[in-house]
Order: C-alpha cells, then structure tokens, then sequence
C-alpha cells in the first residue's frame, strides 16, 4: 500500500506518521496539539488517561478551562441532546 508523500523537502515527515505518532501519545496519556488550517488549533487528551495533573497543565496553557467532546453516537448512547451532528462539548 502507498503512503502519502513527505508534504516539504526530503526529510519531511509523511502525514501518516504524525497520525500514528499522536495515537500512540494519546494511548500514553499525554496531550497531543492539533492544528488545522490556518492558525487553528486545540490541545487534546483522552478522557481514560488523563490525569488532574495533565489537565490542570492543559487548562494552563490554554488561558481556560477544558472541555470534554463526545462523538455524536456517544452522546445518544448517554441521552445527551445533540446540537450538532459531529461532536458534543461539554463544559
């Protein structure tokens, strides 16, 4: 199976890396920084892993407190009326 090809230069790191390279830090308990387009970004960790200490970390770096995102199918499962067809914030 083809990989995508390195985005800059030739040590550029295919985009499948950085995936699988987030994965394992959230599997670990660590925050992992997504950016999107343009000056987009947010700080995420899973739920099962996070610790007091991690999220009081996260909520610094951030200027404010987190919030927690549920899928949309996990929402119905917990009986918590959707807004939005994606995800859930929850304060």
């Amino acid at each position: 199976m083809a990989r995508d090809a390195p985005a800059e230069g030739a040590f550029a790191r295919p985009s499948w890396v950085a995936v699988e390279r987030a994965a394992g830090e959230l599997r670990r308990g660590l925050p992992v920084l997504l950016t999107g387009a343009g000056e987009t970004a947010c700080l995420v960790a899973a739920a099962e892993t996070l610790s007091e200490a991690i999220l009081a970390e996260i909520e610094a770096a951030a200027g404010a407190p987190a919030d927690v995102l549920l899928t949309a199918e996990r929402a119905r499962t917990l009986k918590i009326r959707l807004y939005t067809g994606a995800v859930v914030a929850l304060p």
